[in-house]
């Protein structure tokens, strides 16, 4: 099934041809909450006219008035792609909802329109859609137990990415719990990404020692899964996944009080990635808390100055500890870091 993603305003110009992005809970193919991809919108919807979405004109499109009934949910499928393909949230969500109403027993329409509704950041609403999908999908199965069991952890991750929305850390992890004992029913293995949100949630309990179990099965995941590999045979993506989650482990170390161990960690994240920031922000700060000033401010000039993608962000202590949830220590030696760099 597509699950359309898109975002921003409404316009009243013909539509933008580009990439649409279709989300799946996970980015392996052997596990049950699916994977990320892109694809290419490959023709445009003929004819002319308007379709009035939520008091928001859409130029360039037919109306849906002139489509017969036969036709409706294909042309409303049609639209929302479109729509997704200029990242417009709010207008593809209201297409949904008339998809939503033209088969109310298919549960991927409620589950599409959540997945807006979580970009929109309306989590409440996203939530409701999410419930709605899990209980027709459990009066509507497949009799297929892998395939049902796919779509059952791809709703709840889903659900539990909105109850993360809402802060509800607990909702959120008896979600993701579920997801992964899905998976291990089912004899396949579970979505790193699932594994490693599991623990940004465990870690924003304070529950460090539980987030960092789960970071390092999540680095065990990505570094075993497949199906990660690009058009030109890499796998970039398994790799960023890997570096990703055993950065996440070696930050809890710090918090735990390991730090000599966080420092060897973190090092050796380091080489293998040597494109992270944010290894590289976390080594110039612990490098600084425990004196090491010049070997601080050399990983810092690296990360600033040798990769593509900057330490802008890591200056934003709001979105160091919310966004990228760094836990409150090494937050604090980052802060520090930052201030003395800026008296010098």
């Amino acid at each position: 099934s597509i699950l359309f993603l898109a975002s921003a305003r409404c316009t009243a110009s013909a539509p933008r041809r580009g990439r649409l992005m279709i989300r799946k809970n996970s980015r392996t193919t052997r596990n049950l909450a699916f994977h990320t991809s892109r694809r290419r919108v490959s023709s445009s919807i003929a004819g002319s006219g308007a379709l009035a979405l939520g008091g928001c004109l859409l130029g360039g499109r037919p109306s849906v008035a002139s489509v017969d009934g036969s036709n409706k949910v294909e042309f409303l499928e049609k639209q929302a792609t479109e729509i997704y393909g200029e990242m417009n949230f709010k207008e593809a969500a209201n297409v949904l909802g008339e998809l939503v109403k033209s088969q109310p027993d298919n549960f991927k329409w409620s589950a599409a329109r959540a997945e807006a509704y979580v970009d929109m950041k309306d989590f409440e609403a996203a939530v409701r859609d999410y419930d709605a999908a899990l209980a027709i999908h459990a009066k509507h199965l497949t009799g297929d137990s892998l395939t049902d069991a796919g779509f059952d952890g791809r709703l709840l991750s889903g659900r539990a990415l909105a109850y993360e929305g809402l802060a509800n850390w607990e909702k959120a992890i008896k979600d993701y719990d579920r997801a992964i004992e899905i998976a291990f029913e089912q004899n396949v293995n579970p979505d790193p990404y699932v594994v490693n949100s599991r623990g940004n949630c465990y870690a924003s309990l304070g529950k460090w020692q539980s987030a960092r179990d789960d970071y390092l099965a999540a680095r065990d995941l990505f570094q075993r899964a497949k199906g990660f590999r690009g058009e030109g045979g890499s796998t970039t993506q398994r790799l960023d996944g890997a570096i990703y989650a055993a950065s996440n482990a070696a930050l809890m170390l710090v918090q735990l009080g390991e730090e000599q161990q966080a420092l060897r960690e973190m090092v050796a994240i380091s080489r293998r990635g040597p494109g992270s920031v944010d290894i590289r922000a976390a080594l110039a700060a612990l490098y600084w808390h425990q004196g090491q000033d010049s070997d601080a401010r050399q990983v810092w000039q690296y990360a600033c100055e040798r990769i593509n993608a900057g330490c802008g962000k890591y200056l934003d202590k709001d979105w160091v500890g919310r966004i990228r949830r760094w836990p409150p220590i090494m937050t604090g030696y980052l802060n520090d870091f930052i201030a003395a760099q800026t008296l010098s």
